[in-house]
């Protein structure tokens, strides 16, 4: 593998796989997102007002979470990698633990 630098005008291949991996997991929450609602009313009877309730408290804790990061961001100053490689810790071990679930239900049916 090539660690140099890379060419004037390119950017490092790291950061082209981290980028596709981000847009990969981003089309895949966009389409996931607008059918809970839907997977709420029509599975699981909830009505207006529980729907509100659990919509209004997630947009409630992302703003918060907005806050706070940009806050510690703030604070870090430079050193960020480390944010970077937690998130995608997360979105591996969130993707995998989506996938046990999935493989587990299958084999209780």
């Amino acid at each position: 593998m090539n660690t140099g630098t890379p060419k004037p005008g390119r950017l490092p291949r790291n950061v082209i796989i981290l980028g596709v991996v981000s847009l990969l997991n981003d089309f895949a929450s966009e389409m996931v997102v607008p059918l809970i609602p839907l997977l709420l009313v029509t599975v699981l009877s909830a009505g207006p007002a529980v729907l509100g309730l659990i919509e209004g408290t997630a947009e409630l804790l992302a703003n918060l979470l907005k806050l706070w990061s940009g806050r510690v961001s703030d604070r870090i100053g430079r050193r960020r990698k480390p944010f970077v490689i937690a998130e995608f810790k997360v979105l591996g071990s969130e993707s995998e633990a989506g996938g046990k679930l999935k493989t587990q239900s299958s084999k209780s049916e």
